[in-house]
This record gives structure tokens, C-alpha cells and sequence, in this order.
């Protein structure tokens, strides 16, 4: 898979068929968008392309939206769906006055050579989001380019959406998110500098995590560190209080694996691990149950021998 992050870059002539969107999350309902958009394009033998933009309009006008997947992850996840290309589009204010008609006629279909376009039944774009699939369909068949619309996918009678994810999320229903995007929860984070701490038979370390990716709540979660082995299955404990600027969690593991050269640690939660802390605790008090709750989960879990 190609990505780009200047569409003047993309030197071909050849056909497109191309979707796009937000994709915060890569949910179910995303995952049938790209894969409607690439079997069109081998069916056809179309290049296909997604488009996706960077960053979420809403963290440009408000700032208040914490992502499901930043981009770093979300091109990891599309890497994995078969498409040709993905450019990844910058959302700038200039971008955000384009009419939706200039940007359908100008750029989907002049300047990347779309010959279809798929898209969800929910998405809208341009200028005071004037876009729609209504629009894309009505300009497009003037100028001999077909589209799709993507009907809404259903989970035990929820419509997926990378909102659906987020409350999920946020309650600490991991078992939800994981329905709704199809794979486990997971986030990325930086280790802290130096070895881990031991105490009461366990290793300690602290995360940190961008400041706009969405936590789930205050608690104690079983994670699996990016490896299948058991020594990679550890816990997380998230705090009652986070930091604004460098929200994070302590990780807290049975097994003295090396860390050192991992700067950079995936966490995937395990979704019916939770124990939530319930009412405020100190800082203090939490650090000192950390390995208590540790113990309990790991013990559940079958991970102490």
C-alpha cells in the first residue's frame, strides 16, 4: 500500500475507485466501506484509493475529540485491508471553505482521476457540509462517474460508528468496543525512561499516551503487550486523575521482560478484565493497590502459576 500526503504526488492516469472519510477507529462499518471500494477495483482493475483527513475536523475547530486511532495506527490498520493507496488529505481551514461541488468536481474526479466513489450513507463534507452522497451522485453521473452508498452496519441493533466506540470506550465496556471495531481495543504508548521497579514480586513501569487519544476509564485492565507469549500479558493501571498533557497509565507485570529497547508499547485489552475503581483515591493509594488489583486480575485470568 502506497500513502501520500500530497495528492499532486500521485503521478498515474490510471483509473480510480476511491472512498473516504474520517475512519477514526476502523470499525465494522468502515471495514465494508474499503472492502466494497477494493473488490471494486479488482473487479474492474481500478486502482483503489482511500482517502482519509488529517487532522479530525473537529480537533481543528473545537479540539475536543479524543481519537480512536491516530494516524500512525489507522495506517497500520489500512495496511492490512488490501487497498492500493491511501492519501492522507490535510483538513486546514482553506481546505474546510471549499465548496463541496469544487471539491467533488476539482479534485475527486479531476485531479484523482475517480471513476467511482464509495462512501457511507452518514458522511458529509465541503464548505458547511453541503456534501453528501446525494451530491457526489448527481455530479458524478454528469461527468461519467458512477458512486456507491454504503448502508449503515448494524451490532445487536446499534449502527457502528467510531461514536458507538467512544462511549464504549469511555464506560469501560471494552467488551462493546471490541463488537463494534471487530478486533480487540488497543492503544499505543511511550515507555518512561529507565528500568522497571520491582516490589511484592512484580515489575512496575509508568505509559504515557498522546493527549488525544481516548482512555478508558480509572481502573485496573488485562493487556497483552504486542506478543502472544504469556510473559507479554501484564496489567494496566489507569488513575482516578490523569494529566492533561501526559495522561498515562502504570503497568504492572508478573514476568521481568526486557523493556529497554522498546520505546514505543501496544496495548491490547482483553475485554472482560476489567475491575474499575469506584469513588477518588490518592495518587498514593492507588500506586500502593496497583499490585493488589494486579494480583487479583492475573489470578482470575489463569496468568499466575
Amino acid at each position: 500500500m502506497e500513502v501520500f500526503f500530497d495528492a499532486r504526488k500521485i503521478k498515474d492516469d490510471r483509473p480510480v475507485v476511491l472512498t473516504l472519510g474520517n475512519f477514526d477507529g476502523f470499525h465494522v462499518g468502515h471495514q465494508e466501506i474499503v472492502r466494497r471500494t477494493v473488490c471494486y477495483g479488482r473487479e474492474k482493475g481500478f486502482v483503489s484509493l482511500l482517502i482519509t483527513l488529517h487532522p479530525h475536523p473537529r480537533q481543528l475547530f473545537a479540539g475536543d475529540l479524543s481519537m480512536i486511532t491516530p494516524l500512525e495506527d489507522k495506517l497500520e490498520l489500512l495496511s492490512e485491508a488490501s487497498l492500493d493507496r491511501v492519501l492522507v488529505f490535510p483538513f486546514t481551514r482553506t481546505f474546510a471553505s471549499t465548496s463541496a461541488e469544487s471539491f467533488i468536481r476539482d479534485i475527486l474526479i479531476g485531479q484523482l482521476n475517480a471513476r467511482h466513489i464509495v462512501v457511507g450513507y452518514d458522511w458529509n463534507f465541503g464548505r458547511n457540509a453541503r456534501g453528501n452522497p446525494g451530491m457526489i451522485e448527481e455530479i458524478g453521473s454528469g461527468l461519467g462517474v458512477s458512486s456507491e452508498v454504503v448502508p449503515a452496519v448494524t451490532i445487536e441493533g446499534e449502527i457502528a460508528s467510531s461514536t458507538a466506540v467512544r462511549r464504549a470506550i469511555g464506560s469501560g465496556n471494552l467488551a462493546r468496543a471490541e463488537q463494534i471495531m471487530g478486533r480487540r481495543y488497543g492503544i499505543k504508548g511511550r515507555q518512561q525512561q529507565g528500568e522497571p521497579d520491582h516490589d511484592d514480586g512484580f515489575f512496575t513501569f509508568p505509559v504515557v499516551f498522546p493527549d488525544q487519544v481516548i482512555l478508558p476509564p480509572p481502573g485496573a485492565y488485562l493487556v497483552h503487550m504486542g506478543a502472544q507469549d504469556p510473559s507479554a500479558t501484564a496489567v494496566a493501571v489507569f488513575p482516578d486523575k490523569q494529566v492533561k498533557e501526559r495522561p498515562g497509565c502504570l503497568i504492572v507485570s508478573p514476568n521481568p521482560f526486557s523493556i529497554a529497547d522498546r520505546r514505543w508499547i501496544r496495548l491490547e485489552f482483553s475485554h472482560n478484565s476489567a475491575l474499575l475503581f469506584h469513588g477518588q483515591e490518592t495518587e498514593e493509594d492507588q500506586r500502593q493497590n496497583s499490585i493488589r488489583q494486579a494480583r487479583a486480575l492475573l489470578s482470575r485470568h489463569n496468568v499466575l502459576k
